[in-house]
């Protein structure tokens, strides 16, 4: 399984942190693998060395519990991915467009608060799914083979270990994401666009241009939780590939 600081560091989130808040992209992940250590404390060493250590062995599922696999995981996966879609449409939305002396007016910018509650609805969603379709993994993992129940052991320990630095890591992503928001809405009120006469419903450029970086940010945040799901399934993939790992050691 691809370990917790190799995918922090080489993650596409990171990389577009650092691009849309102009921050120096070698230095983020940087920072937060040196706090990784930091994390992992002794009250922690414990019980992730004995995970390492255990000789294992895999452990009985009861008749007629249902358990994830793949392609269930892909559908999981492609909803959340329809839900980050339909993040294009803006906040507000009106029947009737506001008209100067006749002439419709642009349709008014939503303030950062409904981005911020979408992209935080995004996340509590992406948790809602994650989270339990991990922990179902881990179970049909360990009911696999001897050496499933060690990789198992391992992921429970290391999710529990780093639960609450990655929330708090992730619950600051809407705050930078304000800043991208605010450096372009400032950038274009500097230099403002002649609107467009065909069309004066449309959308500013500046703001399609976050609502397409606001989704990027969030599939690059689902690629991140989601690596955790992949190593399972390849984990759970591998140990069904040869059955005769299920002989208990």
């Amino acid at each position: 399984m691809v370990s917790q600081s190799t995918a922090i560091t080489g993650s596409t989130l990171v990389r577009l942190l650092a691009r849309l808040t102009q921050v120096d992209a070698a230095q983020s992940p940087q920072v937060f693998t040196e706090q990784l250590g930091q994390w992992i404390g002794w009250a922690e060493a414990i019980p992730l060395s004995a995970a390492l250590s255990a000789a294992g062995r895999p452990q009985s599922v009861e008749d007629g519990v249902w358990l994830p696999d793949a392609a269930h995981a892909q559908r999981v996966l492609d909803q959340l991915q329809r839900e980050i879609d339909d993040e294009a449409k803006p906040p507000v939305r009106r029947t009737r467009m506001p008209t100067l002396r006749g002439v419709p007016l642009p349709p008014p910018v939503p303030d950062f608060g409904s981005w911020r509650r979408r992209y935080q609805t995004r996340q509590q969603a992406f948790d809602n799914a994650v989270a339990p379709l991990r922990a179902q993994l881990r179970q049909a993992l360990a009911a696999q083979s001897a050496e499933g129940a060690r990789l198992a052991a391992v992921d429970q320990v290391m999710e529990r270990v780093l639960a609450l630095q990655e929330r708090q890591w992730l619950a600051g992503v809407p705050a930078l994401l304000e800043q991208h928001y605010e450096r372009l809405r400032q950038a274009a009120e500097a230099t403002p666009e002649p609107a467009n006469p065909q069309d004066p419903g449309d959308e500013p450029p500046w703001l399609r241009r976050f609502v397409q970086d606001l989704q990027h940010l969030l599939r690059a945040e689902l690629e991140f939780r989601w690596q955790a799901i992949a190593a399972l399934l390849a984990a759970l993939s591998e140990t069904r590939a040869h059955p005769n790992n299920k002989e208990t050691q």
